[in-house]
């Protein structure tokens, strides 16, 4: 097998156009929409796990740090999912994966499909419907969040961080300060 490039994190933002020449769009619709989707199909006992917080952050958690470690494991497991509800959280998944190069993302998402699956968690905080701050976080051995509570809901912020390798960890680095090398 080739040897895969290392995952990295990627930020998106973008909101609603509202008025030029782009009027109507929507960058990072699908995101938001399968978000929304998902957490409106849940039973009220689904919900009561998967809203952790019942205000959005302000931002991602992340923000835009080089590296981060774990957040919290909040909202619920996919393992407490119908299958309907665990397709439609690997649909939202797949959109992030999508921006990935193909190798990457087949890698990444035969993984989180096998030994990752039942730990995969999907945690809510804020509205549950378009027009009122949300906030999403899907988190095993990456994270994904996406927020959208600036700017009355209309300036969107998404991020897929890979806690192996994310924004560029400096691996050589980190090799020959964990390793006995002898310098020539």
């Amino acid at each position: 097998m080739a040897k895969l490039p290392l995952l990295r994190g990627f930020w998106r933002q973008s909101g609603y156009c509202k008025e030029g020449s782009r009027k109507g769009e929507r960058t990072l619709a699908a995101e938001e929409d399968l978000g929304f989707e998902l957490i409106n199909s849940f039973s009220e006992s689904q919900k009561k796990k998967a809203i952790f917080q019942h205000k959005s952050y302000y931002d991602i958690v992340t923000t835009n740090s080089s590296e981060v470690s774990p957040l919290q494991p909040v909202g619920i497991k996919m393992k407490a999912l119908n299958d309907s509800q665990q397709k439609n959280l690997f649909q939202l998944i797949d959109e992030y994966l999508a921006a990935l190069p193909v190798e990457l993302a087949k890698c990444k998402n035969e993984k989180l499909k096998s030994e990752e699956m039942n730990e995969i968690s999907f945690g809510w905080a804020g509205g549950t419907k378009p027009g009122v701050g949300h906030y999403y976080r899907i988190q095993e051995n990456i994270l994904i969040e996406l927020d959208n509570s600036q700017n009355n809901a209309n300036h969107i912020h998404s991020v897929w961080r890979d806690f192996d390798g994310d924004f560029g960890r400096d691996l050589i680095r980190e090799h020959y300060q964990s390793s006995d090398h002898h310098h020539h």
